[in-house]
């Protein structure tokens, strides 16, 4: 079999960091917008759900993508056991 490209190796950790990224930049550009506008107030029962509700859709963003990459590592793993297979008969 081939060998695999290294850009395709390193994707679960490219994904693992996206996800950090994706979750605080999606969190950060709502806050960022809330408390720009004015009357912002974060003990407004509204705001806050505003908030838990952001923070839930960035958390789960960032699930995909550790899942993603946690499929990607795992036919990586399968990848290289076959080919040590074929390697060896």
């Amino acid at each position: 079999m081939t060998e695999l490209p290294v850009l395709l190796r390193r994707a679960p950790k490219i994904f693992y960091i996206l996800s950090f990224l994706v979750a605080a930049a999606y969190f950060g550009l709502i806050y960022w917008d809330l408390a720009s506008s004015e009357g912002f107030d974060r003990r407004d029962p509204g705001v806050q759900k505003l908030m838990i509700t952001t923070l839930f859709n960035a958390l789960q963003e960032a699930i995909y993508l550790i899942g993603t990459g946690a499929l990607i590592d795992i036919a990586i793993r399968i990848w290289d056991k076959i080919d040590r297979k074929e390697a060896a008969q």
